[in-house]
């Protein structure tokens, strides 16, 4: 009796494993991964590009003038602004192996594998665009809609030492693509 208890026991735990594995690498706010996850898979991923010599683009965005919206409009509306962006960041990415992540407050990171430059600027464009589509409020004067700043880097033709030297390169493009 106890042997088949514990082997019915082993066997739930073993089919629920992946789920909560799924559960806990995504944030319950906005659904997408979360910054651990973020943080471990995409210094492998990297490797594992960098390994193969393959160009390997990050993106990293940021919802454009969010503490306006959070002022203007509260958090509750800004909780869902982040879920509408999140869900549409998310809906946009079509290869496989391509993710998206919070990572940190109303930025998010897309880490797109064996990927050129020219294919990640599209992605970042058709992002971007996916964004704005949602047709949420702005809180900016002469803006309808709330948009997303992108920094785009690569590993080609340069590939940086790192992974967090590459990530060091998105925010330098994301602070130029915000302030320009």
């Amino acid at each position: 009796m106890l042997i088949y208890e514990t082997t019915g026991l082993y066997r739930r735990m073993s089919e629920t494993h992946p789920e909560l594995v799924e559960t806990s690498a995504r944030g319950g706010l906005t659904g997408v991964f979360n910054r651990a996850y973020f943080d471990d898979r995409f210094a492998r991923d990297f490797s594992l590009d960098r390994g193969r010599n393959q160009s390997f683009c990050v993106l990293l965005i940021d919802v454009d003038h969010f503490k306006q919206y959070n002022d203007t409009f509260g958090h509750m509306a800004g909780d869902d602004c982040l879920k509408q962006a999140a869900g549409a960041l998310s809906g946009t990415l079509r290869r496989q192996g391509d993710f998206v992540a919070r990572y940190d407050g109303e930025e998010f990171v897309v880490v797109l594998p064996a990927c050129e430059p020219a294919a990640g600027l599209r992605i970042a464009q058709s992002l971007r665009s996916a964004v704005e589509k949602l047709g949420i409020r702005s809180a900016s004067p002469g803006r309808a809609s709330v948009t997303v700043s992108v920094g785009l880097a690569s590993t080609f033709p340069d590939p940086p030492e790192s992974a967090p030297a590459l990530l060091g390169l998105a925010d330098t493009a994301l602070y130029q693509a915000k302030w320009s």
